[in-house]
């Protein structure tokens, strides 16, 4: 992901800029792993895993405000991740990641194996319920995740 990331001027350009969307672009693809990239401002991805896969994130500019699930998986934890810098995940990883940044948030991410699918939770004070599985094949149709409730 690093040569990617390093270079972001190869990409950056193809990004749609919308201000109520996250844009999505498939940058490689094999059948071992993929990387994407994604262009942002003001959204949140809502609550999710990655279908069984493991990947990595890096901001390549702006800075992400992320909440993922701590390990007793009920309570949450939270972290910025500013230009420059990544986080990896194993494949049992949930989290929301918000970008609200006043400009674009730019990310790189990569998934091994290819994403699948997110599956998509509710917060409860109980912990995180299920709510639905977004096949990768529909969520590629959509330039943003459709907008869930907020954390009971």
């Amino acid at each position: 992901m690093n040569p990617i990331a390093a270079h972001p001027e190869l990409f950056e350009d193809l990004l749609v800029e919308a201000p109520d969307r996250q844009w999505w672009l498939l940058l490689y693809r094999t059948p071992a792993f993929e990387a994407s990239s994604s262009r942002g401002r003001g959204q949140a991805s809502n609550w999710h895993d990655h279908g069984g896969s493991s990947g990595a994130l890096r901001v390549t500019s702006g800075s992400l405000l992320e909440r993922h699930r701590a390990s007793d998986s009920v309570s949450v934890e939270t972290s910025v991740i500013g230009p420059g810098e990544f986080t990896s995940f194993s494949t049992d990883y949930m989290h929301d990641v918000l970008r609200e940044s006043s400009a674009p948030v730019v990310s790189i991410h990569a998934y091994s194996p290819p994403s699948s699918g997110f599956t998509f939770y509710d917060r409860t004070r109980f912990g995180f319920v299920a709510r639905e599985f977004i096949g990768e094949e529909r969520r590629s149709r959509f330039s943003t995740t459709p907008p869930l409730p907020e954390d009971a």
